[in-house]
């Protein structure tokens, strides 16, 4: 039940946006766990543990910043915040494809090459140097034993 309690918490303090906002004090959380201030740290590990919260425990401040945390009632307001946040996701989506698709539009403009195709003729053009290399060492190698066979 601590656990969920502590979630709880922590999910109120998230609604907020501001990082000191976010921050739950030792004091708060050991009150609202009804245990004492020295337990709060193992009480918050537990709770990272099972994967309730997401966040950063700061000794020196006696305090926890929340950076993610589950709720226990997934509800209308909850709801509204993912729909917020996929709202931005979708945007920066568009924003990229955008950019890409503009790019593409260049390209196909200004007759630049697809990206890779450079690459692809520099891997074949190595590849033929490398054939060439083994061909002339072969042939020196058959020159020179056909030389020592002669010499015999």
């Amino acid at each position: 039940m601590r656990l969920l309690t502590l979630a709880s918490l922590a999910a109120a303090a998230t609604t907020t946006t501001t990082a000191s906002a976010r921050s739950l004090s030792y004091a708060t959380i050991a009150s609202a766990l009804r245990v004492p201030a020295s337990d709060v740290e193992k009480w918050v590990i537990d709770t990272i543990r099972a994967g309730l919260v997401e966040g950063k425990l700061s000794q020196l401040r006696s305090e926890f910043l929340v950076h993610r945390a589950t709720y226990r009632v997934f509800g209308e307001k909850q709801w509204a915040e993912v729909q917020g946040r996929l709202m931005v996701w979708r945007r920066s989506l568009e924003r990229v494809l955008g950019v890409v698709r503009s790019e593409r539009e260049r390209y196909v403009r200004e007759g630049i090459p697809a990206a890779g195709t450079e690459e692809k003729n520099e891997k074949e053009r190595s590849e033929r140097s490398e054939r060439s290399e083994k061909e002339r060492n072969e042939k020196n190698r058959i020159e020179r034993r056909r030389e020592v066979l002669l010499a015999e």
